[in-house]
């Protein structure tokens, strides 16, 4: 089980206070709702394919860490979820994968900045030194793959535009 110590809150950039918590194997349905709640175009970019439900096997598979190399965080407000933060570590512990979801009604609130602030202070604390994100292209040619405005305040970030023909753009992040 995650260390109780990695609870906090933060302040979205409206004002709205939200928790962020360690993901539990309870919040299984937690995950399901965040999913019912992204619209096709997030759930694409998430997932990198188009899906209509988030099953039980993916949820389940999804809210069952090893926390001793994969955390995810969960934002909640009033009891709603509202965005999911995680890594997976891989072996040598140096270098993680991260992904980002947040409900598609409270985009360009700050959720996924908190996020990945406190994603990025837990990897640290676990001795991981870079955190690597790859997203899928958005389907508007002139749309930014990896958003810029998280990225700029993420400390050491930097944005890896697709190749040309690429569907796959990265980022990344030095915790």
């Amino acid at each position: 089980m995650p260390d109780k110590k990695l609870k906090s809150t933060g302040i979205t950039l409206d004002g709205t206070p939200i928790a962020l918590r360690p993901l539990l194997p309870e919040d299984e349905p937690a995950l399901q709702d965040l999913f019912a709640h992204m619209s096709r175009e997030d759930v694409r970019l998430r997932f990198f394919t188009p899906m209509r439900e988030l099953k039980h096997a993916l949820a389940a598979r999804l809210s069952h860490l090893d926390y001793s190399r994969e955390m995810a965080l969960v934002a909640q407000h009033d009891g709603m979820t509202l965005g999911v933060a995680r890594y997976s570590a891989d072996p040598d512990r140096r270098s993680a994968e991260f992904a980002v979801a947040v409900r598609s009604d409270w985009h360009g609130r700050g959720v996924g900045q908190l996020l990945m602030a406190r994603l990025i202070e837990v990897a640290q604390q676990s001795g991981i030194s870079e955190l690597v994100g790859l997203g899928a292209a958005r389907e508007q040619a002139d749309a930014e793959d990896v958003p810029k405005a998280w990225l700029q305040h993420c400390a050491g970030a930097e944005r890896r535009d697709r190749a040309p023909g690429s569907k796959i753009a990265g980022s990344r992040v030095v915790a």
